[in-house]
């Protein structure tokens, strides 16, 4: 069993986190 939309949320959940990272490392 797998729930697309949710599935889909956490992708971009990560992402987003990943990319708030990246920027605070670099300083932006």
């Amino acid at each position: 069993y797998t729930d697309t939309s949710d599935e889909n949320l956490w992708r971009a959940v990560e992402l987003a986190s990943t990319e708030r990272g990246a920027k605070y490392e670099a300083g932006i």
